[in-house]
């Protein structure tokens, strides 16, 4: 599972939420994919729209919206 918080307006948190360890995550934010490393603690993205995790689908997972 994937959290995804929004803080601010275009500001938003992401993290792993069941996972313990360290990935290699794409995420695309405002047409532009960039790979990252994800874990339990989160990362702050800054987009004009919802983040978009793994588009390309390469993990199972569930992406939980706040």
């Amino acid at each position: 599972e994937v959290g995804v918080k929004q803080v601010e307006e275009h500001k938003y948190e992401i993290k792993f939420l069941n996972y313990d360890g360290m990935l290699p995550v794409d995420i695309e934010t405002g047409g532009n994919i960039e790979r990252t490393t994800l874990g339990k603690t989160e990362i702050m993205v800054v987009s004009s729209d919802w983040p978009k995790i793994d588009p390309k689908g390469y993990y199972l997972k569930k992406v939980i919206m706040e």
